[in-house]
């Protein structure tokens, strides 16, 4: 994504990823504490440090959203725990912060509990699919 923005020469644009760093998704051995410090401190300093408009947080989801109380965005990314209750609790925790007419994006979204829980998604509207990706669109609310 971040190459993506530099290569269209977005401007005004933040993009905040957030990962625990601990390799749960990917494996079931969890990486020790040190073992996730200086993954976390690789990706943050090359990122970083290539894209001025990164900032990667080491973080769960939930806390992160407290964190970003105020946060107002256009686009957010679920992929994160792919289960029923991990893909709510982020989009109850992320989805306020989502500007209206703003998009959400699941991934993974072919697998069961996280369709589960996009069939029980209400004021937003399904406006395109491709394979392990769904997005959404949040609906204007007249005034």
């Amino acid at each position: 994504m971040a190459h993506t923005i530099k290569k269209m020469n977005l401007k005004k644009v933040k993009l905040i990823t957030i990962d625990t760093f601990n390799n749960q998704a990917l494996s079931e051995k969890r990486l020790s504490r040190r073992e996730a410090n200086s993954i976390y401190s690789e990706v943050k300093n090359r990122l970083e440090s290539e894209f001025d408009f990164v900032e990667v947080v080491k973080s769960g989801t939930g806390r992160a959203a407290e964190k970003y109380s105020d946060l107002k965005i256009d686009f957010l990314f679920i992929d994160a725990d792919h289960s029923y209750e991990g893909v709510k609790a982020d989009f109850e925790a992320w989805s306020p912060k989502v500007k209206e007419d703003g998009i959400i994006a699941f991934h993974d979204s072919n697998f069961e509990p996280v369709k589960q829980f996009q069939s029980e998604i209400e004021d937003w509207v399904m406006f395109d699919s491709l394979e392990n990706l769904t997005v959404w669109r949040r609906k204007i609310t007249s005034a």
